[in-house]
């Protein structure tokens, strides 16, 4: 399975990095969007924009100018910060105009650290996102903690919601969920997510409250209204076995470094 990870932050690489390291994948990081995007089939390439603390324009443009590189067959994962500090909003931008037919996925969950998502609302080590330990971030404190509303004041794609009753609602609920708000052409669907979820493969600690079940019935159809498209494999999951098409998949920080 050839895997591509787009960051921004070399912290960030590094510590997404560190997690596949430690289960036996090779890892290669790239410092900057201009390197070679080849890969051989069982390594892990991470390539760092280092956009977090860039114009905002240009954290768009970075992200758009590495999409068009990159070729369909793969897993595709953006890892944002689990506080959405930086230019996530630009980034997400970026990714869609590059790839304008296909949609964002967002699962953040670290239920180890006490990092979850509820009613949309984000928590960092069990405090609501404006009273954790964030709050004293000196560059990007944090005043709002509904997702769809941080992300939503930097762009003009539409953003939705799959809360917890449709999550734990089962397989059916979840997947009318997801499929009403791809019909309302909805950009980027934020997931609650409050505890791990469980590929059926090796992906421990996916986090993703996708069940493979509705990942497969999602991945294995076409859908299409007015410009949205959701293509096969375009919905997001860590890498489980099976599904070779590519996907995009956005993610938090594992450790509170």
């Amino acid at each position: 399975m050839r895997l591509t990870e787009i960051t921004d932050d070399l912290t960030g690489a590094a510590d997404s990095g560190s997690y596949f390291t430690a289960r036996g994948r090779k890892v290669r990081i790239c410092t900057n969007g201009r390197c070679s995007l080849e890969h051989e089939t069982d390594e892990i390439l991470t390539v760092n924009l280092s956009s977090r603390n860039t114009a905002q324009d240009k954290a768009r443009q970075l992200h758009a100018d590495l999409l068009r590189r990159l070729e369909p067959g793969g897993f595709y994962m953006k890892k944002i910060g689990t506080g959405f500090r930086g230019n996530d909003s630009y980034e997400l931008d970026g990714l869609l105009d590059g790839w304008p037919d296909y949609n964002v996925f967002i699962v953040d969950n670290a239920p180890d650290l006490g990092t979850f998502t509820l009613y949309g609302n984000q928590y960092c080590e069990g405090e609501i996102l404006p009273k954790s330990v964030y709050a004293n971030d000196p560059i990007f404190p944090p005043t709002e903690s509904y997702i769809p509303k941080i992300l939503g004041k930097d762009t003009d794609k539409k953003i939705g919601l799959v809360d917890i009753d449709a999550v734990k609602g089962g397989e059916e609920t979840l997947l009318a969920a997801v499929e009403h708000q791809l019909a309302e052409e909805t950009r980027i669907l934020v997931f609650d997510a409050s505890t791990r979820g469980r590929c059926p493969s090796s992906a421990q600690d996916a986090g993703a409250p996708i069940p493979q079940g509705v990942l497969d019935r999602l991945s294995g159809h076409r859908r299409r209204s007015g410009r949205i498209s959701l293509r096969p494999g375009a919905a997001p999951h860590l890498p489980c076995a099976g599904h070779p098409e590519p996907l995009l998949l956005c993610f938090g920080l594992r450790h509170r470094s």
